[in-house]
């Protein structure tokens, strides 16, 4: 008898154990949430690839470069991309001023055997925004 009000007890506490850390870590995202929409309204990344659709030839290097432009306050962009493995984007990290255009590099190298058509995204990312821009290349 004893055995089975301890077990119900415990159970009973476990499960409002549960609930309240359910209930917690609700209203903690919902503040992070909420203190992430308040504090990054003041920032504003643009960015532009020189060319968004380009021929290359096979085994011929080419060199096409996006500016970066931030209208809004100090911040630090990963960069990254989404494409071919032969194209390299450089640096993979910039900080920016406010009103401050940073350069980047992205370095085409296609292989033989390339020949197609192939999407690739860049992508500059921050706490508080993310932007991308898109080249479609045609190797031929």
């Amino acid at each position: 008898m004893i055995l089975v009000r301890i077990e119900t007890t415990l159970a009973y506490i476990l499960t409002t154990l549960a609930l309240l850390i359910s209930i917690l870590s609700l209203i903690l995202l919902l503040r992070d949430n909420l203190i992430k929409e308040s504090f990054c309204k003041n920032f504003f990344l643009s960015l532009k690839i020189e060319e968004n659709e380009i021929n290359a030839e096979i085994n011929k290097g080419k060199l096409v470069k996006a500016k970066a432009i931030n209208y809004g306050f100090d911040d630090e962009y990963k960069i990254y991309s989404d494409g071919p493995q032969w194209v390299v984007v450089k640096p993979e990290k910039i900080k920016l001023e406010s009103n401050q255009t940073g350069e980047i590099f992205v370095y085409l190298s296609q292989p033989p055997k390339s020949k197609g058509d192939y999407l690739f995204r860049l992508f500059l990312e921050s706490f508080c925004q993310k932007k991308e821009d898109t080249i479609l290349i045609h190797v031929v």
